[in-house]
């Protein structure tokens, strides 16, 4: 977080903005990196002629938890205070799925759900760091893929701050307006609550508005800001109402995931593998020997100091 200036209240911000990111996750964080350090030495084709500023406004806070940082001594959250700050959410009855619910997992913090879901955590041993050397690839391969690096920074973990980026935690981005509702009148306004005192404030954007506050935020910011399914918003609901400015049936609709079963057992045989192989296999001493064979490699693995650890780090949620 070095190369980025941290706010906490909307008065240490501008006055206005080039690009306002919603989302400090891993997409709104790659996006803001990329701009600040291609702006301002590019020339734009947005309605400014040169982008140099960009905001991103993050609701959870920078939070060093050991889960973030050291996923291998975290494992689906047991151990208290491992994991960063997330919200809890459960699905409505999926009848396709007779009609149980899902229980979700979504970040809450900077690095989004990247920082809490489960992921394979792939670390490799010190020995592998240490050899580490940076060959920069063929002027060919840097023409044909316009790759571009900076060789100063290898080995180097001070990185300086960049004036054009600013991140502001502990705010939530609660609708996009224009003027008149017509984005062909002007550059959007972003509403920004704040969750310490509840106050909102406004943020002037001179060229672009980013949503990348996830699957479940995105949707949410364009509802409020009255771009949703007439059909969902509207006085006959128990929701508040919220103007139609543009009626787009598919937002918030249609979200896909993919659930992680968990299957236990309890062994009724003495030996290791009774646990996984199925009864045929028992029969076959050369399958036997090539399972005992295969335990004992990964055995030999994990006891080199100089081989990589892989760990299952975290978990996205269960089925209730």
């Amino acid at each position: 977080m070095q190369a980025i200036a941290t706010k906490r209240k909307t008065s240490e911000l501008l006055d206005s903005y080039d690009f306002v990111i919603a989302g400090g996750g891993t997409s709104g964080l790659t996006v803001a990196d990329r701009l600040t350090k291609a702006f301002p030495n590019k020339a734009t084709c947005l309605p400014i002629p040169r982008a140099e500023t960009v905001l991103v406004v993050e609701y959870g806070d920078v939070e060093y938890a050991p889960g973030v940082f050291d996923p291998p001594h975290v494992v689906w959250g047991e151990q208290p205070g491992g994991l960063a700050s997330s919200w809890q959410l459960h699905s409505t009855p999926s009848p396709m799925l007779n009609n149980n619910t899902a229980f979700v997992i979504v970040g809450q913090v900077v690095g989004g759900s990247s920082a809490i879901n489960g992921m394979f955590f792939d670390r490799g041993s010190r020995f592998d760091y240490d050899t580490v050397t940076f060959t920069p690839p063929s002027d060919v391969v840097a023409s044909r893929y316009n790759y571009t690096w900076d060789a100063s920074v290898f080995g180097n973990e001070s990185t300086p701050t960049r004036p054009n980026y600013h991140l502001l935690v502990k705010h939530q981005v609660t609708r996009v307006s224009y003027p008149g509702g017509n984005p062909k009148r002007g550059p959007p306004v972003v509403e920004v609550r704040s969750l310490e005192n509840n106050s909102t404030s406004n943020v002037a954007v001179k060229a672009e508005t980013i949503l990348s506050a996830g699957v479940f935020g995105s949707p949410a910011i364009l509802q409020r800001s009255g771009r949703h399914w007439a059909g969902v918003f509207s006085a006959k609901t128990r929701h508040r109402y919220i103007p139609v400015i543009l009626d787009l049936p598919g937002v918030g609709s249609n979200l896909h995931d993919h659930s992680g079963p968990r299957l236990e057992w309890n062994s009724l045989g003495d030996t290791v593998e009774a646990l996984y192989l199925p009864p045929e296999y028992g029969s076959d001493p050369s399958l036997i020997a090539g399972y005992r064979d295969q335990l004992q490699a990964l055995a030999d693995l994990l006891a080199n100091p100089r081989a990589p650890s892989i760990e299952s780090a975290f978990a996205t949620g269960t089925r209730e």
